[in-house]
Order: structure tokens, then sequence, then C-alpha cells
């Protein structure tokens, strides 16, 4: 889990306490109504409100558009001349619904994978370059 996951998740123990929301019941709303539920509270952005509902609901629709790294995994995955914006992205998922949330797992794991074996290209690289020339006797 990463800092903001664990954000959303001292957030989510904070609004519990407070009784500002029936925060079980989203789970059972629809992605949107959910979205809108969590964001009309302060302090609550959409990144935040989606990152709650995939990741402590488990909330099969949460769809986190504004997320850089999966904006990123869709430029790369799709072949896209630049990085999609949080509107392209919500057109983008559109025809996954109600599994937007299994897509952005895929996407985040496939972000995951491409970065790693890009920096693996880069070290070999790197070593190349490092690794002293023999001299000819």
């Amino acid at each position: 889990m990463h800092g903001g996951e664990c954000g959303v998740r001292l957030l989510g123990g904070k609004l519990a306490k407070r009784g500002d929301l029936a925060l079980a019941a989203l789970g059972e709303l629809a992605a949107e109504e959910a979205h809108a539920a969590l964001t009309a509270v302060h302090g609550i952005g959409p990144w935040t409100a989606d990152i709650y509902l995939l990741s402590c609901l488990g909330h099969a629709d949460a769809w986190p558009a504004g997320d850089l790294a999966l904006q990123e995994a869709a430029r790369v995955a799709f072949a896209l001349p630049a990085r999609p914006t949080a509107k392209e992205m919500q057109a983008l998922a559109d025809p996954w619904r109600p599994w937007r949330a299994v897509a952005a797992r895929i996407l985040w794991t496939y972000y995951r994978a491409a970065a790693e074996a890009a920096k693996s290209s880069a070290n070999r690289k790197f070593e190349d370059i490092q690794k002293p020339k023999r001299r000819r006797r």
C-alpha cells in the first residue's frame, strides 16, 4: 500500500468516527453516486474518493480517472500520443462498466511491469557503458 492509500484509510476512519457518511453503504451505491457522496465532504477530492471506493470498499466500478500512473499506463498500453486527461480516461473506461476497478488494477500492474522493464533496460545500457573495455595485446 502506498502513502496515498494509507491517507485514504485514515480519512475513512475519521469520517466513520464523526458519522458524516455511512461508509459501508457506499459500496452498494452506483460508482457515480458513491463518488459524489464522498466528494461532497470537505477535504475529499475525486482521487481520494475513487481510491477509497476501489481499495477500501472494493467497489467493482470505481475508476480513478485522475490517477497519473493509470493515465500513463493507458498512454503506453494504447499507444496514445499523450497522457490522457481525467475526462478522456472516463470516456476510455466507459465500455468496461461495471468492472472498471478490474481494468484499473490491470493497468496499474501493466504500468509497474513496464516501469520495471524500462528500468532494467536502462540499467543494462548503463552497465554496458561502465564495463571497461579489454585491451588487446
